[in-house]
């Protein structure tokens, strides 16, 4: 990764997360590591910058779902979300959490409130 004109390294679109807790569904990777890192790749825009796969977004979408946001509501949540029209770049519930294991929302009457941005 090659500085920026300032000397520092422009901001990314994404970055590598773990997620650890019981009701994970643990030992899997989402996303793929890219098979070509030449120049003139398509992923590479060039400095060492590559296209992630996988938005930030896609791990939001399920930890939203998993605390308990209505689906009519992770638009607000998350307003980058409505961009990504291949539902299958962002992640599910499913996708993270195990079945039948209580979340934060199933055990905390009336605690863990959202807010909105929006006026």
């Amino acid at each position: 990764l090659t500085p920026n004109s300032e000397g520092g390294t422009d901001h990314g679109w994404s970055g590598n997360s773990f997620i650890l807790g019981g009701a994970v569904k643990g030992g899997k990777i989402h996303g793929h590591y890219p098979t070509d890192l030449s120049t003139g790749n398509s992923i590479n825009i060039g400095r060492g910058r590559l296209i992630p796969q996988i938005p930030w977004e896609a791990l939001w979408n399920s930890v939203s779902q998993w605390i308990g946001i209505p689906e009519n509501d992770l638009n607000h949540v998350l307003p980058n979300r409505q961009i990504f029209k291949s539902k299958s770049m962002l992640l599910e519930k499913r996708d993270l959490f195990l079945d039948n294991v209580p979340s934060n929302s199933d055990s905390c009457e009336g605690e863990g409130t959202y807010v909105s941005c929006e006026p």
